[in-house]
């Protein structure tokens, strides 16, 4: 049994993610904008990859994050027109440890926000979540 309880564990831990921590709050919205920054230029892939080693989420789960919003693209391009630009919303703390960083994607015809979660831990800013909304009233 102690071995089946063994080989499990060794399957699981490739996919269980080991965050890396940003050193403060300017850090981490930093890299929100830069991954906004990629995105607004159609590289969804390469936008999110930036933010991999700071997001504390397995592998698997990130994937299907991506692969979601490849997938959306070609749709959203057709009924938002093409990307105009980005611009930061809002950037709110609760306490000294969470941090919500709004992002908002113009395209021609409409907007996207994207959301981003930290929490501050141990050691630094762990990027606790990432979220995509068409939604305008989720600006508010």
């Amino acid at each position: 049994m102690r071995n089946l309880a063994l080989s499990l564990l060794l399957m699981l831990f490739p996919f269980i993610a080991a965050a890396e921590e940003l050193p403060d709050s300017t850090v981490a919205v930093g890299l929100a904008e830069t991954v906004v920054q990629r995105v607004s230029t159609g590289d969804v892939r390469g936008g999110l990859e930036l933010a991999r080693p700071y997001l504390a989420v397995p592998t698997g789960q990130f994937d299907v994050l991506v692969g979601q919003l490849e997938m959306q693209g070609p749709l959203q391009a057709a009924n938002y027109g093409k990307s105009i630009g980005y611009e930061l919303l809002r950037n709110d703390t609760v306490g000294d440890s969470l941090m919500r960083t709004v992002y908002m994607q113009r395209f021609e015809r409409h907007a996207v926000f994207w959301i981003f979660l930290f929490y501050r831990g141990g050691n630094g800013w762990l990027l606790s979540e990432v979220s995509y909304s068409d939604v305008l009233s989720s600006a508010f």
